[in-house]
């Protein structure tokens, strides 16, 4: 039986901006929600970097289950173009469970310059829930995670001990009080007056995202 990710793979290195403009991404996408197609070829397309590589990760991120792509996708999230980067990331947090690979996403992440990539990655956490987002952090072995995230869980969304984690000088530390602070934002709005009166610009900028979306 003929594999129609693979057709559409073929057509799409033959003629990427005629793939574009045909809706071959959106025939892409409709193939790979049908589990009758392989998405190994897909796989393949991500092991070489390509000015397309970009949205071949954004219709991957339209699909429910990531998983499949997480490994490939992990060697673009550190890519010079914001939007693959960030494509690749929201893979990777919504879909990598080992701790190797958990590590290196958040590493990447609080040494990241572009802020568009970072905060992408908080939305994308916020908004995987705060099981996730202990999945992901306690995956860096850092002591000081398991202490602040045992706080955190016994009186959830403590905003005192959210709000010194983004006053913090450490990358580490602050990145996880921005994502706190915006789940938390999701059902209290200090959470998004924490986010807004950071001395981070895209804090605050964040902040202006998380009251349009969480604003009452």
């Amino acid at each position: 039986m003929t594999n129609l990710t693979a057709l559409l793979v073929s057509e799409l290195e033959t003629n990427p901006a005629r793939f574009k403009v045909r809706g071959g991404y959106e025939r892409l996408l409709k193939a790979l929600r049908d589990p009758t197609n392989s998405a190994e070829s897909v796989c393949r397309a991500l092991r070489v970097h390509t000015d397309y590589t970009g949205d071949i990760l954004w219709t991957i991120c339209e699909l429910e289950h990531v998983e499949a792509f997480v490994r490939d996708a992990s060697e673009h999230i550190s890519d010079a173009d914001p939007g693959t980067a960030a494509y690749a990331v929201e893979i990777v947090l919504r879909g990598a469970h080992d701790d190797n690979t958990l590590q290196k996403i958040v590493d990447c992440l609080i040494s990241r310059e572009d802020y568009a990539v970072v905060e992408h990655a908080v939305r994308t956490l916020s908004g995987e829930g705060l099981a996730r987002i202990e999945q992901v952090f306690l995956a860096t072995g850092w002591p000081w995670v398991s202490q602040t995230l045992e706080e955190i869980h016994h009186h959830p969304f403590e905003l005192e001990t959210i709000q010194a984690l983004i006053e913090e000088d450490r990358a580490d530390r602050r990145f996880l009080g921005v994502v706190l602070a915006t789940l938390a934002s999701e059902e209290d709005e200090r959470g998004i007056e924490l986010l807004e009166n950071s001395t981070q610009q895209w804090i605050r900028e964040h902040g202006e995202w998380a009251r349009e979306v969480f604003g009452k």
